[in-house]
């Protein structure tokens, strides 16, 4: 049902707001039905207004005004208003047709201000949204962006969301009423503000951390100061120590000498193996080759040979004597490697004592009792000499170590401002009784020392302060130490006394060059005793434990099969001591210094220069028949003899030898 809105009664509410000075921030667009541009309050119902206004009404809407609206707009504001939204267009003319009034206007009868009006009627523009920058879209979300506060950004609304569901990024409101933009752009100005917080979050999270590794480099350098302070202070200790030495100048030159001898030994040929193999290479008795002169070339590792070959039973001229030189050549082998102790520790070749005073290897010979025997090789380790247990001489650097930083302890002590971390008197006590008890258990005790734990005594007791008790027994201890040693024992030992060694620091040790198969193999598989200590211990393929040993550098190889419930050990050997023949380069029938008839000949041997090199230690020709010799001097004496001299012409027996001639053809 239609009726005449009345105007009279709306204007008298507004003229009472705006005296109480409450007029409504959308008054004309309420009373209208238009909604805000937010669009949050619900549009009011249509109110239904007549297409004219007589004169009269407009007098009452705004006397003494010209913002009365025209019969068009009256009747487009009225159908805008049904459908419950205005129109941009509407909102602007309302805008124009306000904008037209003057400044100061006097108030009516009724006291209603006509600008106040205008004002509490205004709408909001498209000026208002862009606020007054005249772009849209995304330039004026960007014009906007310029104008905002850091300080209005919150960290947490990274992770929050908004009453709408939206990201709550930056809040605050510009003027009395709330701007939203078209859908798209704050779309685009939303994504743009998670950007830019999120690279800003990320830059403090990188610069905090930052701020972390210099914080944690800061303390390193300061901890690296200190340690190279304290290093400063162990470095002049020392050098003050290292300056009193007297022969400094040359230590250092003797020291660096030292270092060069040991490339040049490398690069060393010994002479002295040409003789071992030699013993091994001549047949002697019957048949016998002797040499009258022998050239060695040691770079070419040849060696030129003239001797007579002796038959030694008539016709005595015999050729076979040579050819059996020249076979038996090809069936010598060598062996190299070294020594090492129960610990597989390497022992200095200077402490290992492997030729008989007489010449020749040291050979043990077991028989067993089905009549067949096995030869093993062993050499004397010269166990008291200085620096010849490798595991004593580690403990004796840790003790004397120990006492060096005993000392710069008291030093540094004494010392002020020093950071130096000192040992306490405990810490020391127990590190010197850990060594002291190392000694006990793993450093050899001699026959001295066995007597004197006997008797409750140490090595810090003089001999003069025993008893007449004491010193008796102390001989007896003696005697018997001597006379439980081997003929070539007390050799060696009567020998080291001669060089300067206390009788009571001496300790000679067997170890073997060949394994000792018979008391090394254990059929049980057991390598230690009731105590736990290692036992000397072989297996079936030739691996030694818990025994001082000869450990071949390749050449020599070991292995055992078990045969009717006997082990049967066998032995190889790849390394050859000559590769190629011997040439024989001429023979003629002789007579020797003595008017024997031999065979003259001149030949060439070539060995293997391994052999002869320095760097390849103990070295050992192993002969055709088993023998087993190493370096000797001595050996040369039955090698060597005056040369033969051809058979002269009236000599028809030397001359007519058929062996010889047979021989030769």
């Amino acid at each position: 049902m239609d009726e005449t809105p009345d105007l009279s009664a709306a204007a008298a509410d507004l003229t009472a707001a705006a005296n109480a000075g409450q007029v409504p921030a959308t008054a004309e667009a309420e009373a209208q039905g238009v909604m805000s541009v937010q669009g949050a309050a619900p549009a009011p119902a249509p109110v239904p207004m007549e297409p004219e206004l007589t004169p009269e009404q407009a007098a009452q809407v705004a006397p003494g005004s010209s913002a009365a609206l025209p019969d068009e707009a009256t009747a487009q504001v009225a159908t805008e208003a049904t459908a419950g939204e205005a129109a941009p267009d509407v909102a602007q003319g309302l805008e124009a047709k306000t904008s037209e009034a003057p400044a100061e206007v006097t108030p009516d009868e009724s006291g209603v201000n006509a600008v106040k009006v205008a004002e509490a009627t205004e709408m909001p523009t498209e000026e208002v949204q862009t606020e007054g920058s005249g772009k849209k879209g995304f330039a004026a979300f960007l014009e906007k962006a310029k104008t905002m506060d850091i300080k209005n950004l919150d960290i947490k609304a990274l992770f929050s969301k908004g009453p709408n569901g939206e990201q709550d990024l930056v809040t605050g409101t510009a003027t009395m009423f709330e701007v939203n933009l078209v859908p798209a752009v704050k779309s685009e100005m939303i994504k743009a503000m998670k950007l830019r917080n999120l690279v800003l979050f990320v830059a403090i999270i990188v610069v905090a951390i930052f701020g972390g590794i210099v914080a944690i480099m800061g303390s390193v350098v300061a901890g690296q100061k200190i340690t190279i302070s304290d290093q400063g202070n162990r470095i002049d200790a020392m050098s003050k120590k290292i300056s009193s030495f007297n022969g400094l100048s040359e230590y250092l030159t003797i020291k660096d000498q030292l270092g060069a001898i040991q490339s040049i030994d490398d690069q060393r040929l010994l002479l002295s193996r040409v003789f071992a193999f030699l013993t091994v290479m001549l047949p002697s008795a019957p048949d016998s080759i002797t040499l009258s002169e022998l050239n060695v070339n040691m770079q070419e590792g040849t060696l030129l040979m003239e001797g007579q070959a002796n038959a030694g039973v008539a016709p005595f001229i015999d050729y076979r004597v040579l050819e059996s030189f020249k076979k038996s050549l090809q069936l010598v082998r060598y062996d190299y490697g070294r020594y090492v102790d129960e610990y597989n520790n390497e022992i200095p070749t200077r402490c290992m004592l492997e030729e008989k005073p007489e010449g020749g290897a040291y050979v043990d010979v077991t028989e067993f009792t089905d009549g067949t025997s096995m030869s093993s090789v062993y050499a004397y380790w010269l166990r008291s000499k200085t620096g010849c247990d490798k595991n004593k001489s580690d403990l004796d650097q840790e003790l004397a170590d120990l006492e060096e930083e005993i000392s710069l302890n008291e030093a540094a002590a004494k010392e002020e401002g020093s950071t130096t971390e000192l040992m306490t008197a405990k810490e020391i006590r127990e590190k010197r009784q850990e060594i002291y008890d190392r000694y006990e258990d793993t450093v050899y005790q001699t026959w001295y020392d066995e007597w004197l734990e006997e008797n409750k005594l140490s090595r810090t007791n003089d001999t003069n302060e025993f008893n007449d008790e004491q010193k008796a027994s102390l001989a007896a201890a003696r005697t018997k130490f001597i006379t439980e040693l081997t003929a070539e024992e007390q050799t060696i030992v009567a020998d080291l006394v001669k060089e300067g060694m206390d009788l009571r620091d001496i300790r000679i040790e067997k170890v073997w060059r060949t394994p000792n198969f018979a008391e090394w193999y254990h059929a049980d598989g057991k390598t230690t005793d009731s105590d736990g200590n290692d036992l000397p211990s072989i297996t079936l393929d030739g691996t030694i434990t818990g025994a001082p040993h000869f450990e071949s550098a390749g050449c020599q190889k070991y292995s055992g099969a078990e045969v009717n419930g006997k082990v049967m050990w066998t032995t190889s050997n790849d390394c050859m001591l000559s590769s190629e023949d011997v040439q024989v380069i001429e023979s003629a029938n002789a007579r020797d210094a003595s008017g024997g008839l031999v065979l003259r000949f001149q030949a060439l041997v070539t060995l293997t220069n391994d052999a002869l090199s320095f760097k390849n230690k103990h070295v050992m020709a192993i002969g055709p028949n088993g023998q087993n010799v190493t370096d000797s001097y001595i050996q040369i004496k039955g090698m060597f003899a005056e040369a033969a001299e051809d058979c002269s012409a009236s000599d028809t027996i030397c001359i007519n030898s058929k062996e010889n001639k047979d021989g030769n053809e």
